[in-house]
């Protein structure tokens, strides 16, 4: 991971204009980015594959990423709670 968000963005971008299936859960990881703009051009590369994958006749496949796609967000939700609890 890169700490230069202008580089993660690219990677972003160059990540969402494959479909091989391997680019998924690098666009997932990329939904927790610490810079709101790198999630935005993640989020909607994630929904389109989902969408994709329910389209394709695979609604398990769609339903099963949408549930990474929040139980990732929630889990640093759910960190980010924690640290201001016991960081106040």
């Amino acid at each position: 991971m890169h700490p230069d968000g202008r580089v993660r963005g690219a990677a972003v971008r160059w990540l969402a204009a494959r479909w091989t299936g391997e680019e998924f859960r690098w666009l997932l990881l990329r939904c927790l980015d610490w810079l709101p703009p790198v999630r935005d051009l993640a989020e909607p590369a994630v929904r389109a594959r989902a969408l994709s994958a329910a389209s394709a006749d695979r609604p398990a496949d769609a339903v099963a990423m949408l549930l990474m796609e929040h139980a990732v967000h929630l889990a640093a939700v759910g960190d980010q709670a924690n640290q201001m609890v016991e960081n106040p």
